[in-house]
């Protein structure tokens, strides 16, 4: 009987992230994050009635309102 392969299982970590994950990435409301995605300050992907962003884009927009 030859040895069974062990299973190694590698975390992914997501590229989009729902509404209510941004919000929470970013530590703030879902309110905040809908209203960055309508005024277009935030790129987003919208699958029906559900926008997600990309994870990238959220840190580039906190990268370009930094205060040096």
């Amino acid at each position: 009987m030859t040895p069974k392969k062990k299973i190694q299982i590698i975390p992914v970590e997501k590229v989009w992230l729902s509404t209510q994950e941004a919000a929470e990435y970013i530590g703030m409301g879902k309110s905040y994050i809908s209203d960055l995605r309508r005024r277009g300050l935030l790129p987003h992907c919208m699958m029906g009635n559900a926008a997600f962003f990309l994870k990238e884009d959220i840190d580039n927009m906190l990268e370009n309102h930094r205060i040096y």
